[in-house]
């Protein structure tokens, strides 16, 4: 759908407890890219609500677009400013829980 396809491309900031979740029906190998993202996000990898990879997606620098490939097959993946990270003490191996 248009709103997964646009993802957080034109957002300005995101608050602290602000992101977005992809969630698939299936497992899946997938890949994100930065095309018209204006902050650096991170990209949380998830399968069965546990946190399989994280990377970081910087925002788009002129015309280079960068795209990164789940580690694995995930279920979902969930974008957040990558600040959060850190702020968070997220890493491999997390379970998730998400409202």
């Amino acid at each position: 759908d248009e709103e997964r396809s646009q993802g957080l491309q034109n957002i300005e900031r995101l608050n602290k407890k602000e992101g977005m979740i992809f969630k698939f029906e299936s497992p899946i190998k997938i890949y994100f890219w930065n095309k018209n993202t204006k902050i650096d996000l991170a990209l949380l990898w998830v399968k069965d609500n546990v946190v399989i990879g994280v990377d970081r997606l910087n925002k788009q620098n002129g015309e280079d677009v960068i795209s990164i490939s789940s580690p694995n097959e995930i279920d979902k993946v969930i974008e957040i400013n990558q600040n959060q990270i850190k702020k968070l003490n997220l890493k491999k191996g997390d379970t998730i829980q998400y409202r």
